[in-house]
């Protein structure tokens, strides 16, 4: 199928009859690329080579006739929308009914009449051409509008941590680990993790501590560590989280982006074993996208400098996670997801480091 820009349309000619082929060639082979099946067999391994933009189709066929071509092209192909105009030499006029319902768009009766061949083809193709037009701007302008939204979400990201100069580029990191645990996760949750979904949990993770917001100053600014009454005000922020993005989950109900927002603010400090925060979840009660987001959280935390400490390397964050330290245990985290991020640490390492060298 041709873009039908500064091109010659493709046409697929399905007839058996010669003097007709022949007729219509001539009607139509110099303004088109004129391809021929005298079958419907020949017709559909046609299509499924290269679909054309649009099929005249002999309703008379010798094996399958045309309105089993024509049903065949809609289902096989119904993203494309192909034009099917059925040529026919009597039809009556419940059988046209029916071409029309399997998706034909005109019918040209036999014998041919040049004007009436070569204005209907072209009135068809003209019509494709404009909703292919139509589709690429409706295209261009999604596209503007979702580069537009990530704008402003990495905008609201950074402002909601702009208050604390030592981990102010901790959402940009965390993208960039995320976006990479994903692609290696993806083969093990298929049914999970998607195209759409990847894009949707890279972009939340950028609001996973938006209920920071709410946390005094004089405790996300403290430089050194925070007391059990402070720590204990700190963990307020996954609930924070939960609730802001609850209000704008409320006005739009069936929104996909907030809905795994709300997951990840609100649970990406809960453990697999239950002693997590805020709500003591355990397994697989904590949402996937909060499962990913706790090791890259940790992980993220422990090889970032901070004003007070320097980012620990690589290989010692990933033993921490591992193996544990006491205050991180294996036990917090989902084992299968932290099999993987074992297992494929050197690629978590290489960003790591490169994110230490440029903070």
């Amino acid at each position: 199928m041709t873009t039908l820009r500064n091109t010659r349309a493709s046409i697929l000619l399905v007839e058996d009859q010669k003097e007709n082929i022949d007729l219509l060639r001539t009607i139509l082979g110099n303004e088109y690329k004129l391809r021929i099946a005298t079958n419907g067999a020949m017709a559909t391994q046609s299509i499924m080579n290269q679909p054309p933009d649009l099929v005249l189709l002999d309703v008379g066929l010798p094996d399958m006739d045309g309105f089993e071509v024509c049903r065949w092209i809609k289902t096989a192909f119904p993203q494309l929308s192909i034009p099917v105009i059925f040529i026919t030499a009597a039809i009556s006029e419940l059988d046209e009914e029916r071409g029309l319902e399997l998706g034909a768009v005109d019918y040209i009766h036999k014998p041919y009449k040049r004007s009436i061949v070569k204005n209907r083809v072209r009135n068809q193709l003209d019509l494709l051409r404009y909703r292919n037009y139509l589709q690429e701007e409706v295209a261009a302008q999604t596209e503007q509008i979702r580069e537009t939204q990530k704008g402003l979400l990495t905008a609201l990201a950074i402002a909601t941590e702009y208050r604390d100069q030592k981990t102010g580029a901790h959402i940009l990191r965390t993208k960039k680990l995320i976006t990479l645990f994903l692609e290696v996760l993806r083969p093990f949750y298929p049914d999970d993790l998607s195209d759409e979904a990847v894009e949707l949990i890279i972009e939340a993770s950028l609001l996973h501590d938006i209920g920071k917001i709410g946390i005094p100053d004089s405790i996300l600014l403290k430089n050194g560590p925070l007391t059990t009454e402070e720590y204990s005000v700190m963990k307020e922020h996954a609930k924070t989280g939960q609730e802001l993005l609850n209000k704008a989950l409320d006005q739009y109900p069936d929104n996909e982006f907030l809905k795994i927002a709300v997951q990840m603010a609100a649970y990406h400090h809960e453990h697999w074993d239950g002693s997590g925060y805020p709500y003591g979840l355990k397994g697989e009660e904590i949402p996937l996208p909060a499962r990913i987001m706790a090791i890259v959280d940790v992980y993220e935390s422990l090889t970032a400098n901070r004003v007070y400490r320097q980012g620990m390397p690589p290989e010692k964050a990933r033993e921490i996670i591992v193996e544990g330290d006491g205050r991180v245990m294996p036990d917090h985290f989902d084992p299968k997801i932290l099999s993987l991020f074992s297992s494929h640490h050197q690629e978590f390492a290489k960003i790591a480091s490169s994110i230490q060298a440029h903070v």
